[in-house]
C-alpha cells in the first residue's frame, strides 16, 4: 500500500497543503491556547496551596497573568496571520514560552508530587495530538518539555524514591511514544485527505472541460460559445465596447469525407481548428459549433479589424495542404462577419446577422467573406 509522507516530495505542494488548511490550524490553535490560558489562571489556586509566604506567591501570579496575557495577544494576532510561514513563527513562539512556563511551575511543586507529573506529560501529549503545528516542532516542543522536567527529577533524585522515579520517566516515556504515533498517523491522514481533495479538484476540472471543450479539436464547444457570446454581449450593453463575430465554415467538406474518409475529415477538422486558434488573441473565443462549422468571438473588435482577420484566415487555409496517405488535401473556408449595433437585442440577433453573411459567401462562390 502506498505511503504518504510526512511531508509531500513537492514544494508547491506542501506550501498549497498547509494554505489549504491554515484557516482550520489557526482556529484549533486560538481555542487550545484559549483553553490553557483559562486554566493557567484557574491554577492560581494551586500556587497558594504550594506557597508558604507572599512573597513566593506574587511573583508565581504576576507570571502566571503575564503568560495569560501573552496568550490572549497571540489569540488575536492569529486572527491576522494570512501565512502558514507566520503561522509556524506566532505558534511556535507561544508554544516555547509554554514550555518555559511550564518548566518554572514545575520547579515550584514539590517533586514527589504525581499530579503535576500528570498534568505535566497531558500537556506533552496536547503538542502531539491537538496543537496543529509541524510534526518537528511538536516533538521538538515535546521533548525540550519532558526532558526539562526529567533534569528537575534527576536533580532531587535523592528526595525521591526509585518507585516514583522510575514512575516520572515511565509516564514521560508512554506519553511521547504514544503521541508521536498518534502524530504521525495524524499528519498522514491529513495528507490523504489532502490528495483526495486535489484529486477531486482535478475530476471537477477535467468534466467542467468536457462540458465545454469539443472532443475532437479541443476549443470550445457548442454550449460554451452561447454562453460566452451571451456574457460579452452583456458586457458590450453595460459599456458599449466592440464585439465583433466570425462563423466559418468548411467549403465542400463533406466531399473530403467522401473521397478520403471521416478519419482525414478529422484532420482536417483539427488542422483548422488549429490553425483558429493560434490567431485567435487571449480574450477571443474560438470554437466549434458542430459538423465543420466554427466560430470565433471578438471582443473590442471592431468590424473591419475583424473583416481583415477573416482575410487572414482565408486566405492560410487556401494555403494549407494536408497530407494524406496518397496525396494532399487542399481546403478553403467561407466566413460570415458581424459586430453588434444598435438594431440588436440580444446576442443571437448578432449571431443571425453573421450567419446570413456567411451563407451570402457560399453562394457567392465560397473561399471568401461577407460582412453581415
Amino acid at each position: 500500500m502506498y505511503k504518504i509522507k510526512i511531508h509531500f516530495s513537492s514544494p508547491e505542494k506542501e506550501t498549497a497543503y498547509r494554505a489549504h488548511y491554515l484557516q482550520a490550524d489557526k482556529n484549533l490553535a486560538r481555542v487550545i491556547i484559549l483553553v490553557i490560558c483559562a486554566a493557567s489562571i484557574l491554577f492560581i489556586s494551586s500556587d497558594i496551596i504550594f506557597t508558604a509566604s507572599s512573597a513566593d506567591l506574587l511573583p508565581l501570579i504576576g507570571i502566571r497573568l503575564s503568560f495569560a496575557a501573552w496568550s490572549v495577544a497571540v489569540i488575536f494576532l492569529l486572527k491576522n496571520v494570512d501565512s502558514s510561514k507566520k503561522f509556524d513563527i506566532l505558534s511556535s513562539a507561544w508554544l516555547i514560552s509554554l514550555i518555559g512556563f511550564m518548566t518554572f511551575i514545575y520547579s515550584t511543586r514539590p517533586v514527589d508530587n504525581l499530579n503535576n507529573t500528570l498534568t505535566s506529560c497531558l500537556i506533552v501529549f496536547l503538542f502531539y495530538v491537538l496543537f496543529p503545528a509541524r510534526l518537528t516542532v511538536q516533538i521538538m516542543c515535546a521533548l525540550v518539555l519532558s526532558l526539562a522536567n526529567v533534569i528537575h527529577v534527576f536533580i532531587y533524585k535523592d528526595l525521591l524514591q526509585l518507585n516514583a522515579i522510575n514512575t516520572i520517566l515511565t509516564s514521560y516515556l508512554v506519553f511521547n511514544i504514544l503521541g508521536t504515533f498518534i502524530a504521525v498517523r495524524w499528519h498522514k491522514s491529513r495528507r490523504r485527505e489532502f490528495n483526495t481533495h486535489l484529486k477531486s479538484i482535478s475530476m471537477r476540472k477535467k468534466l467542467e472541460e468536457l462540458a465545454f471543450t469539443d472532443d475532437l479539436t479541443g476549443l470550445a464547444n457548442r454550449r460554451s460559445c452561447f454562453k460566452k457570446m451571451v456574457s460579452e454581449y452583456h458586457r458590450h450593453e453595460r459599456y458599449d465596447n466592440d464585439l465583433s463575430i466570425m462563423i466559418i465554415d468548411i467549403d465542400f467538406f463533406k466531399k473530403v469525407n467522401d473521397n478520403y474518409g471521416h478519419d482525414q475529415g478529422d484532420k482536417v477538422l483539427k488542422v483548422v481548428a488549429k490553425l483558429l486558434k493560434k490567431s485567435c488573441r487571449s480574450d477571443d473565443t474560438a470554437g466549434r459549433l458542430g459538423g465543420e462549422e466554427f466560430t470565433i468571438l471578438l471582443p473590442e473588435t471592431k468590424l473591419f479589424d475583424a473583416h481583415q482577420l477573416a482575410e487572414r484566415l482565408r486566405e492560410r487555409c487556401a494555403e494549407l495542404s494536408i497530407p494524406t496517405n496518397d496525396k494532399e488535401i487542399k481546403i478553403t473556408i467561407s466566413i460570415g462577419v458581424a459586430q453588434a449595433n444598435d438594431s440588436d437585442t440580444c446576442a443571437k440577433d448578432m449571431m443571425k446577422r453573421a450567419d446570413i453573411a456567411l451563407y451570402k459567401a457560399k453562394d457567392a462562390g465560397r473561399n471568401c467573406v461577407v460582412d453581415g
